[in-house]
């Protein structure tokens, strides 16, 4: 019989806990660039990043759920065939969690509650098995992501919409980041997937700092989406150097980087989410990428004791 404390842990790899605090900034990103300019609503702004939470622990849940066949033979040590945790209760969370996720995006807005079952929908077929179809499963992985994303700007209400060049962004970033995830038990990526990451955050980073032009209202702001873009590309480069260090002798011991190296990626992404909240250039925008660019740090701590992948 596990203690407590072996059964949370448990839960916590199971769920990918570091990655639970790259989720939020999706929604807060969306409701800031889809032209929230005053002070945030806090009540529909924190009901699309429940939403998120709980849909995006959900897909995790069914992800080990749907694989767990596969991870009997390569992944024997996970949560679930190793008995840590029940399938009864994975299943039972999976689903009551889908439940919440779609509940919490009703209450934000219409519309959220309509972005929230398509992204349930989207989290079932990829875990029904289209994740195993390379570069299509891939592709869905940055769907999702971009939902998540739509329902912060959904929960605006009356606002611009979604902005389409951060939703590229986030798309090819994830895309990426899930593409080199797919190495995870094989042997380390090639060099341009290795750095591909950092080049999508530099490339989206010119592209959004590019179409503001640099009088003296918006000098303030380009240098503060230079400072959190700056801050994501060397954080998603370390990642790049770290893989860089097994040689082509030594591809098992590099496969053996790849989990640590999607953590260390997608917690670069809070601070690519905090430069796309700068970008907004509102008044608020400043403040609110400091919040949540302070998930960096619980992230990074727990990530020493969980992998994201």
């Amino acid at each position: 019989m596990n203690s407590p404390p072996s059964r949370i842990r448990s839960w916590g790899v199971l769920v990918r806990l570091p990655n639970l605090f790259t989720v939020p900034g999706d929604a807060v990103a969306g409701y800031v660039l889809a032209g929230a300019a005053g002070a945030p609503a806090w009540w529909p702004l924190g009901l699309a990043c429940g939403s998120g939470l709980f849909l995006y622990t959900a897909g995790l849940l069914l992800n080990d759920l749907f694989d767990i066949e596969t991870d009997r033979t390569e992944r024997p040590g996970r949560p679930l065939p190793s008995g840590a945790v029940s399938l009864k209760g994975a299943a039972f969370a999976g689903g009551l969690c889908l439940v919440l996720g779609n509940l919490c995006a009703c209450a934000a807005s219409p519309l959220a509650g309509l972005i929230s079952v398509g992204l349930a929908a989207l989290i079932l077929l990829y875990n029904m098995g289209v994740k195993r179809v390379a570069v299509v499963g891939e592709a869905m992985l940055g769907g999702c992501r971009v939902l998540n994303f739509s329902l912060g700007a959904a929960a605006v209400g009356g606002g611009r919409g979604v902005d389409v060049l951060a939703v590229a962004g986030v798309f090819l970033y994830i895309f990426s980041v899930s593409l080199i995830a797919r190495h995870e038990i094989e042997s380390i990526p090639s060099r341009p997937l290795r750095w591909a990451p950092a080049t999508v955050l530099l490339a989206t980073m010119v592209v959004v700092l590019g179409r503001r032009g640099l009088d003296n209202q918006s000098l303030w702001w380009v240098l503060e989406g230079l400072l959190w873009g700056g801050l994501a590309v060397t954080a998603a480069t370390l990642p790049a150097l770290a893989m860089g260090t097994a040689t082509a002798g030594e591809e098992t011991q590099g496969a053996h980087l790849v989990p640590s190296c999607v953590g260390r990626l997608l917690r670069a992404y809070i601070l690519f989410q905090a430069f796309l909240v700068v970008s907004a250039g509102t008044s608020h925008a400043a403040v609110i990428a400091l919040i949540l660019a302070a998930l960096y740090v619980p992230a990074v701590v727990v990530g020493k004791w969980f992998y994201g992948s």
